[in-house]
């Protein structure tokens, strides 16, 4: 894993142990690691850079002029890094660092993350305000909008660890969305128009006292809880206790 503070970054390993050091540019507060753990990304808020780095050795492999609001992103693979601006999501290859592909955003004021499904068939981007589109990752199309119920642009969105629940917070709110990805692709295998023809058109239980309502469902949090760290946690244990109650659902 990464950390980053006071400009210098560090790679740990699960016991802590230092794998290697790297002195950020100004305003970098931000990292991203690669999913195989050879790449990361440091970046920040109010910076024009975004650098990329071998988490090994700490050198430096690229640097990115951005607008001023940038985030950092790899695909599951780690073979392509992702950067989010607030009017598009641009994909390069890491290992020649052609642009690989341009998704363009509408309406959106700043840049948001990006979640992929556990499987990697699924990827979750906000292209509009306030809506999350799921898009199939291998030929991009867009399957599914996920509205926000208040219409505003999420801060961070991500899948459970088996990709049945999507969820989204907005920082300055004390609600958190739930959608139940799998109980909409039941209700759309009813009227055969599940993306991909892989869940049967069965019909899904609405009175079981623990089942998921229909997306999306409100977790609330307490106003008082000001960290958002401290809020990710709290929604991180709340998607695991749907999850739970999801699979407890006959």
């Amino acid at each position: 894993w990464a950390s980053i503070g006071r400009g210098k970054s560090r790679v740990l390993t699960s016991t802590g142990q230092i794998v290697c050091e790297i002195l950020a540019p100004p305003n970098h507060d931000k990292i991203q690691l690669s999913p195989d753990g050879m790449t990361m990304a440091s970046y920040g808020w109010h910076s024009p850079i975004l650098s990329v780095w071998n988490a090994h050795t700490g050198k430096q492999l690229k640097e990115f002029r951005c607008e001023a609001q940038a985030l950092a992103g790899f695909t599951p693979d780690s073979q392509q890094l992702i950067i989010c601006q607030a009017r598009e999501f641009r994909f390069f290859d890491l290992n020649n660092w052609d642009k690989v592909r341009t998704i363009a955003r509408h309406g959106c004021t700043y840049p948001s993350n990006v979640a992929y499904s556990p499987r990697g068939d699924l990827v979750a981007l906000e292209l509009t305000w306030g809506v999350l589109h799921l898009l199939r990752t291998d030929n991009f199309e867009t399957v599914a909008l996920l509205e926000s119920p208040t219409k505003n642009q999420a801060n961070s969105f991500n899948f459970c660890a088996g990709g049945s629940l999507l969820c989204a917070f907005h920082i300055r709110s004390t609600e958190t969305y739930v959608w139940n990805i799998d109980e909409m692709r039941q209700q759309l295998a009813l009227l055969h128009l599940d993306w991909d023809g892989g869940i049967e058109p069965t019909v899904v239980s609405r009175t079981h006292e623990n089942a998921l309502p229909n997306v999306p469902r409100r977790l609330e949090i307490s106003s008082r809880t000001a960290d958002a760290v401290e809020r990710m946690e709290i929604v991180r244990q709340q998607l695991q206790a749907a999850e739970k109650r999801l699979g407890d659902t006959p």
